[in-house]
């Protein structure tokens, strides 16, 4: 009795607007052709939806004829796709191909990121950013605004550039949405095709919500899981329906508060989902691929969900192939399709839409374009590489662009950049926790809080804290000199403490203190999106506090002064386990008495870093080293290895002298079975060799030592984490670490 209320409540709103879609859209009548329209309804179920590339195989095995399509969510994406023009097998290559781990974060491809974010990431930052002002704390509407899936789902469909309405396809199509705001179902029919699809899978509170006409707009599977009844409103005489059904959890699966939530939604799906299923009728046919056991989130496991669809649609073959046309009709059907939607001009030039736009310079943006538009004509690879660009900065929840055709009939790419509504500040944290079990525990917490677009330049403060083992507090202000160039000045403030042990041998003996107040000011360089020089004049005023009276070592303050340059280049594809790419960097630092440094020295560091990879094995090399060139460091400057991947099998900086050079090979493997909530899980080995020079101890530093780590790691949301153990192959020293965090 009350699934029987509740259905008859899901056929109620499932269909309040359904009777907008046009009849006629599903093609000519049985009258002219002879034959049934037939229409597919593709349902919702997020990752499970690629078991509809296994259906549309089938369906055109048998050539049955499809007349009409309407999809929600998933089945938007698929659906949409296809009757655009994409094939099965292009869509094969989409899912088999994709990096969807890249695909579902906002941040675009690391390569197009700016340097300060490189640098962020670097140091152990989540991805996770709020906005920070004087109206409080800001969150963003949904975990990510979708823009690497926009892009995906713009390169999907290629061939509907200029199509006024759906109809137009080379299939009819529908997309359905839900009007966050009304609750109402919302068939969409025009417009532009990737925008519709974005809207029908933006599920509430992971996706950001698509404002269309003025409708903001979620996952239509909130309203109409299985667009049968939509897909019937087009003029299909028979439907052919494909559901992807929910999962029945067992009662040790909903033991937390996210488990229940989920299930509370899958089970307001399967409400409308029944009514969908009522509606069908005797002629129509009904698919269920056997995908209960993925979930939503399993967009990369394409490979297997796909023989799952061709299996389900086989399953009623013979009902399918009762609807099929003989060969020569089923090639002359499909070329009248395809002629309806030739390649069509993507435009002759750009315009940019700076509405949206509050703290960023408009006249910044639209200089990204500027030469596209002096041009008169329009360069694809440019223009989504200044995509890229702009989304890399971070200042963007998204950029969209549409084609929009003139009076005259030129075609225009119109260009919309959409700032973060949660900035123009941004608070980020993290998190390092690095323990050898032994002696010794580093614990971190890390933020940073950016303030971009001070002025119309782009001017930016920039600050950091570290609470923990190493305590700072710093601040910069990041001006650029003019607008679109590189040439940049930086005051900046910064204090700290930090703690270090003092080790004897392989004994530590004593801890310090370190305390800091210094500023800098440099002037610098930036080449866009990888790289910065800079150079600068430092002070600091250092406070050296043993725990334990040594009378080497005793209490002491200290000030520096000097010059100095650094240089950094980064193009790797991540900062936690890259997989290719390089990064370099080098630091020289010189002393001067003049400028109130109490020991005059001169020092360099440098590192460098490559990762290259075949299929799911990367080898990393990576060089690193510094020390003294002229003068003693003095021991707030210190060289230092020992701890994981820093000669392993050492405590953590155990070895601490005036120079040190390090040399590491690693090799890694990456799991195809990734735990929900990681972005990668990988197994590998880390062979080292390295060695401190004159050191602190005066222990022997003849030859290099060598070390070894095996090592179970991953990508997670709180930064990379590893399990290890590493071993000194000469001292016959082992140690097993845990690491939560970038160290470096």
């Amino acid at each position: 009795m009350v699934r029987r209320a509740c259905l008859s409540l899901a056929l109620l709103l499932g269909t309040a607007h359904a009777a907008e879609v046009p009849v006629e859209s599903c093609g000519k009548p049985r009258e002219m052709t002879g034959r049934p329209r037939i229409g597919l309804a593709l349902a919702g179920g997020g990752g499970k939806g690629w078991a509809h590339v296994g259906v549309l195989k089938v369906l055109e095995e048998l050539r049955v004829p499809i007349d009409c399509i309407a999809g929600t969510s998933a089945g938007s994406i698929v659906g949409g796709a296809y009757a655009s023009g994409m094939s099965p097998d292009e869509l094969l290559e989409i899912v088999a191909h994709s990096d969807w781990s890249a695909i579902f974060q906002d941040s675009g491809p690391r390569r197009y990121q700016a340097f300060e974010r490189k640098q962020e990431d670097m140091r152990g930052l989540w991805d996770l950013e709020v906005g920070v002002g004087k109206h409080g704390i800001k969150v963003p509407s949904g975990l990510f605004a979708g823009q690497e899936v926009n892009a995906l789902l713009r390169r999907m469909t290629t061939h509907a550039i200029g199509v006024k309405t759906f109809d137009d396809l080379q299939v009819p199509f529908r997309a359905v949405a839900t009007d966050l705001r009304t609750g109402e179902l919302v068939i969409l029919d025009r417009g532009e095709l990737a925008s519709a699809m974005r809207s029908s899978m933006a599920v509430p509170g992971a996706f950001t919500p698509e404002v269309i006409d003025g409708r903001v707009l979620v996952d239509g599977g909130l309203r109409q899981n299985l667009p049968v009844e939509t897909v019937r409103a087009m003029g299909a005489d028979i439907v052919i329906a494909v559901d992807l059904g929910t999962s029945t959890p067992v009662e040790s699966q909903l033991a937390n508060p996210v488990a229940v939530a989920r299930q509370m939604m899958n089970i307001l799906l399967d409400l409308n989902v029944y009514a969908s299923r009522d509606a069908l009728e005797p002629q129509d046919v009904l698919i269920t691929p056997k995908v209960t056991k993925f979930s939503s989130g399993d967009f990369s496991k394409g490979a297997e969900l796909v023989p799952l669809g061709e299996d389900a649609a086989r399953a009623v073959q013979d009902e399918l192939a009762a609807l099929g046309l003989p060969p020569p009709a089923y090639a002359a059907f499909r070329e009248a399709q395809q002629q309806r939607s030739q390649a069509r001009s993507q435009g002759t030039r750009v315009e940019v839409d700076t509405s949206h736009l509050r703290n960023v310079n408009p006249a910044y943006v639209k200089g990204k374009f500027a030469a596209d538009e002096r041009a008169g004509a329009l360069h694809d690879q440019r223009v989504e590489h200044q995509i890229s660009t702009l989304l890399g900065e971070g200042d963007y929840e998204r950029i969209d662009y549409r084609y929009q055709d003139q009076p005259d009939g030129e075609r225009v790419l119109v260009i919309t950049p959409r700032e973060k509504p949660w900035g123009p500040g941004y608070l980020r944290l993290g998190l390092q926790l690095a323990t050898d079990f032994k002696e010794d525990t580093y614990f971190n917490l890390l933020g940073s809080y950016r303030r971009t677009w001070l002025n119309r330049l782009g001017g930016e403060l920039r600050s950091g804290f570290s609470l923990g083992k190493n305590t700072a507090l710093s601040g910069e202000l990041y001006q650029p000199v003019l607008q679109g160039q590189g040439l940049f000045i930086a005051p900046s403030l910064a204090v700290s403490q930090t703690s270090r042990n003092l080790f004897i041998g392989n004994d530590p003996v004593a801890n310090y203190r370190i305390q800091s107040v210094g500023g800098e000011i440099d002037v610098g360089w930036t080449f866009p999106g990888y790289a910065e020089l800079r150079l600068g004049l430092q002070r600091i005023n250092y406070h050296y506090i043993p725990s334990v009276a040594i009378p080497l070592f005793p209490e002491a303050r200290l000030s520096s002064g000097g010059l100095v340059a650094r240089f950094a280049a980064d193009r790797l594809d991540s900062s936690s386990f890259p997989r290719q790419g390089y990064s370099v960097s080098g630091t020289y630092l010189h002393t001067f008495s003049a400028l109130g440094a109490d020991e005059e020295y001169q020092k360099v560091a440098f590192d460098a870093l490559t990762a290259f990879s075949v299929g799911s094995h990367t080898v990393q090399l990576e060089l690193s080293g510094g020390g003294a060139i002229d003068g003693d460091l003095p021991i707030y400057d210190l060289q230092y290895l020992g701890g994981l991947f820093n000669l392993s099998g050492y405590l953590i900086d155990q070895l601490q002298g005036q120079k040190s050079i390090l040399g590491r090979a690693s090799y890694y493997y990456r799991l195809a079975h990734v735990p929900v909530l990681l972005k990668g899980l990988y197994v590998g080995l880390s062979l080292e060799m390295g060695q401190v020079y004159d050191r602190l101890d005066g222990a022997s530093d003849a030859g290099l030592l060598p070390a070894a780590a095996v090592f179970i790691g991953g990508d997670s949301a709180l930064g990379p984490f590893y399990l290890a153990y590493g071993r000194a192959l000469d001292e016959k020293l082992g140690a097993i670490y845990f690491y939560l965090g970038k160290f470096y």
